[in-house]
């Protein structure tokens, strides 16, 4: 900087040098990654801020009650599902810049499907109770494959029919599954259906007499069979709970009109 003097002997000039320091505001700026994480997944973060001075206030808002004064926090961990903004300011002497990023946080992938049978014998149907959280698609399979079917309607809550006895393992797994440590993605369950009791009847001839006779060489009876419970009126015995109740005698009984 210089100052120019007219004397009216002449002129003479007059001159300093000293130094302009010119600053400029702060300009806040960085990246969070993934914007969508689950419980207990962290969120990575890259401060690419400009402070434009050497001695910047950093300070951190991770909007779940927490903070930081750090230049690079590197990361955070949210403990609870919602949504979250992390807000952070850079001043310096010129003043403030804040930058903001929002964060939404899943809770763990839970399935927990419940199976109610009305009956476990064949054939049967039953559509279980799926009871998720946080999941994409849903995998229904069974092994074996035959003797049963699976039909996945919208909603992905299964219909099951099942034609053959036999024991079988229904299996769940699903897609987009959080990287949880309480994530429950697989689930699997094992079944046993029986064959319904089969009867054919023999016709029984007319006695004119009392009589004996074996009930089982008249009802054939297959299938899987839990209890018996015969009854023969007017019989002896009158009744039996055994696969083969054996002899009954039947006493002829005389009807006056």
């Amino acid at each position: 900087m210089g100052i120019k003097k007219t004397c009216a002997a002449g002129e003479s000039f007059h001159f300093i040098i000293t130094p302009i320091d010119i600053k400029f505001r702060p300009k806040a700026n960085f990246t969070a990654s993934p914007i969508v994480v689950c419980v207990n997944e962290p969120v990575s973060i890259n401060n690419n801020s400009c402070p434009n001075t050497n001695s910047p206030i950093h300070y951190w808002d991770f909007g779940d009650g927490t903070n930081s004064s750090s230049q690079n926090p590197g990361s955070h961990t949210y403990n609870s599902p919602g949504t979250y903004t992390i807000t952070y300011s850079l001043t310096n002497s010129c003043g403030t810049s804040t930058h903001s990023e929002t964060i939404t946080v899943l809770p763990p992938t839970i399935i927990q499907p419940v199976i109610t049978l009305a009956d476990q014998c064949t054939p049967a149907q039953f559509v279980p109770d799926v009871n998720s959280q946080n999941v994409l698609t849903f995998l229904w399979t069974s092994n074996p494959t035959s003797g049963i079917s699976i039909t996945l309607p919208v909603d992905s809550q299964p219909n099951f029919n099942v034609t053959n006895a036999g024991n079988y393992n229904i299996n769940l797994q699903v897609t987009g599954c959080c990287s949880s440590i309480n994530s429950i993605c697989q689930w699997d369950t094992s079944l046993t259906f029986y064959q319904g009791p089969n009867l054919s009847l023999t016709p029984i001839p007319t006695y004119c007499n009392s009589t004996t006779i074996s009930p089982t060489s008249f009802i054939s009876i297959s299938g899987t069979i839990s209890q018996y419970n015969w009854q023969f009126p007017g019989g002896s015995p009158s009744s039996s709970n055994s696969a083969n109740p054996g002899n009954i005698f039947i006493q002829l009984r005389e009807f006056i009109h």
